[in-house]
């Protein structure tokens, strides 16, 4: 059932989609959710307090469907089910998708050498990568920092073209996702080292 901070979270992100970052105002998504400002501010101190909350949201579930990955039965399976999943969160959840990547917040890239600085979620796939190391299946001097950033750029690549609607107008939604997975086994299968 989805509660009053669900709506405002979803009035927050319409508006954002819409008017960008500048639309945005306590007013409006009161008014989106049929309540007065002040009861928004019951919930959130300030604009910057409902921004911060719906990346935060959006984050969360992101992290939801990676989580999914670790269902798989080998790292080099769980690195590229949490690919495959992050693409389906990017399917079933654009207006999150685009709130967190492709919209005017900020997105938090992170910086080779400040671990500190990452999401939970890019850290999540480092950690996937660093697993497929552990079980050489990956050369021990791998930079895990830059092929979880090879990862990520597949996959936010291939949600992106998606949702931007670049493959729209050449194919269906289960075409791309047939596409999306093969790519996306394929970028994981050129990292994985071959048995002897």
């Amino acid at each position: 059932m989805r509660t009053r901070h669900d709506q405002i979270l979803d009035a927050t992100r319409d508006i954002l989609l819409t008017e960008g970052v500048q639309g945005v105002s306590m007013r409006k998504v009161a008014g989106r959710v049929g309540v007065s400002a002040t009861a928004i501010y019951r919930h959130y101190a300030d604009k910057a307090a409902l921004l911060d909350a719906a990346v935060m949201d959006g984050r969360r579930n992101l992290m939801r469907y990676l989580a999914r990955g670790m269902a798989a039965r080998t790292p080099a399976d769980r690195l590229l089910l949490t690919g495959r999943q992050y693409i389906r969160f990017a399917i079933q959840h654009p207006k999150e998708y685009h709130v967190l990547f492709l919209g005017q917040l900020p997105v938090d890239i992170p910086r080779q050498g400040d671990p500190a600085g990452y999401t939970p979620t890019f850290r999540f796939l480092v950690d996937r990568v660093e697993d497929c190391v552990r079980a050489r299946l990956m050369p021990g001097n791998t930079n895990a920092f830059e092929v979880a950033m090879l990862c990520w750029s597949v996959v936010h690549g291939l949600a992106s073209l998606y949702l931007q609607g670049r493959t729209k107008c050449c194919m269906t939604l289960a075409q791309f996702k047939r596409l999306a997975d093969r790519v996306t086994e394929r970028t994981i299968a050129g990292l994985i080292r071959r048995p002897a």
